[in-house]
């Protein structure tokens, strides 16, 4: 029992080095994971300024653009200079960014299906953190006032039986079925509210086109839709970019000073008044604090004219507004007049009367509204009919109340088209360089390999 003992005690030794040789192992397993935890999260760390620092490459790059960008220029607007190694704020991260092309013309790109030429430029923006280094392509477009057929800051309701779609003036008129060549082309319409219900569809609305929500919004929250449905052929989703109102800017022009046009007004013996009453060929500026058109009679604007109206527009029963002569047999018959119109107060077309643009060409009826508090001034046509023109109220609550059919473009602070209205968006009034207002983000990627055949 003795020796047995002894040698026991002999192997309490080796017992303890192993033990102790297996916690060392143990210890260094867990130190070295803890090593590579800390280096991939590093590293991670590293690939996330490094692509902050990216993305603020890019959004540096578009700000610099629209610093720059002239209206007037559209793509031939100057370019900035390429920028190095600039420091990310508050990180130890840079970025670096270039315009492509650099040369005054953009990429061109060719739509396959629709033919369409688009143009674009590309921002190339490199962010480096350390060793890491995150590259992003953005394709850029030009924005414009028009770009949206139907753009609102509160409520769209469509009510049974509307159709919204677009066609193209390039092509010609609007084509009724069943000949399509000229309509039923692509709109977007959309509201800047993430509001429920902002957006209501009613029965039998056939929309062609997408129909986008604020951002930030539950798109299913606000747009709705009633169970019997109709067609929209387009998909739901939120404006991919904050859409901006531009403010209405008045010519800086000598404006004629006059009161009103109202029922003192000299009606001549077929119950007209034209302004002006020669055509010039020159643009002639007239203000006015009211216009109201009395029952029956023709309000005529000839050649091309600008008006601002300090308080509000109406149009009483039978009552018509004319772009263009009516009369065949007056010595400026024609259908090249135009008309914008800066109104400070409210639209009323009462049942029978209208605005009827002769031409046909949405573009030669311009209304423009110049009130500032949301949803402060009413546009309201009671009376069935054709408008062609643009109608661009921020502000304003856009509202039909008879079977209406609009061509151009509308943008408000709500619109109401009722049963069986129309809104044909005029697709050419994107391409109207004296509305674009800058440059926009259409595509964003991240990408190790950029070749610029493959297009937007």
């Amino acid at each position: 029992m003795k020796i047995w003992k002894r040698n026991k005690s002999g192997l309490v030794l080796p017992v303890v080095a192993a033990i102790a040789l297996c916690l060392a192992l143990l210890g260094l397993g867990v130190l070295q994971l803890g090593f590579g935890s800390r280096l991939m999260s590093t590293r991670t760390m590293g690939g996330v300024s490094a692509r902050a620092a990216a993305d603020a490459g890019v959004t540096r790059a578009l700000y610099e653009m629209n610093a720059l960008f002239d209206s007037a220029s559209g793509w031939g607007s100057p370019l900035p200079p390429d920028v190095v190694d600039q420091p990310l704020n508050n990180s130890n991260a840079t970025y670096s960014y270039r315009i492509l092309p650099r040369t005054s013309e953009p990429y061109l790109y060719v739509q396959p299906l629709t033919g369409e030429t688009i143009r674009y430029r590309v921002i190339e923006s490199t962010g480096e953190l350390g060793t890491q280094q995150k590259t992003v392509y953005a394709t850029i477009g030009i924005r414009n006032l028009f770009d949206y057929g139907l753009i609102v800051t509160d409520t769209i309701d469509l009510k049974s039986d509307t159709l919204v779609d677009g066609y193209d003036t390039n092509l010609g008129p609007y084509t009724d079925p069943p000949d399509y060549t000229n309509s039923h082309n692509y709109i977007r319409i959309g509201t800047t509210s993430i509001a429920d219900n902002a957006i209501w569809l009613h029965q039998n609305t056939q929309v062609t086109g997408d129909i986008l929500a604020g951002i930030g919004g539950d798109i299913y929250e606000v747009i709705e839709e009633t169970p019997a449905g109709g067609s929209i052929t387009g998909p739901w989703y939120n404006l991919p970019e904050p859409w901006y109102f531009q403010p209405i800017i008045i010519p800086e022009e000598p404006f004629i000073p006059a009161s009103s046009i109202g029922e003192s007004t000299p009606w001549d013996g077929t119950g007209s008044y034209r302004i002006p009453e020669v055509v010039t060929g020159e643009t002639t500026y007239f203000q006015f604090d009211n216009i109201d058109v009395p029952t029956g009679r023709r309000l005529i604007f000839l050649g091309p004219v600008v008006i601002v109206v300090n308080q509000n527009l109406e149009l009483d029963n039978a009552a018509n507004l004319f772009v263009g002569e009516p009369d065949a047999t007056m010595p400026n018959y024609g259908l090249s007049s135009s008309v914008t119109i800066y109104l400070n107060g409210n639209l009323l077309v009462r049942n029978g009367g209208n605005i009827n643009n002769l031409s046909r060409i949405p573009l030669n009826f311009q209304l423009f509204g110049t009130g500032t508090n949301p949803g402060g001034e009413d546009w309201e046509i009671r009376n069935s009919g054709d408008y062609y023109g643009i109608y661009y109220g921020p502000n304003a609550n856009i509202r039909t109340y008879a079977v209406a059919e609009f061509f151009g473009a509308v943008s408000g602070h709500e619109f109401i088209l009722f049963n069986g209205g129309r809104l044909h968006y005029d697709r050419a009034l994107s391409n109207i360089i004296g509305y674009d207002t800058g440059f926009g983000i259409d595509r964003l990627w991240e990408k190790s390999e950029f070749v610029v055949a493959t297009g937007p």
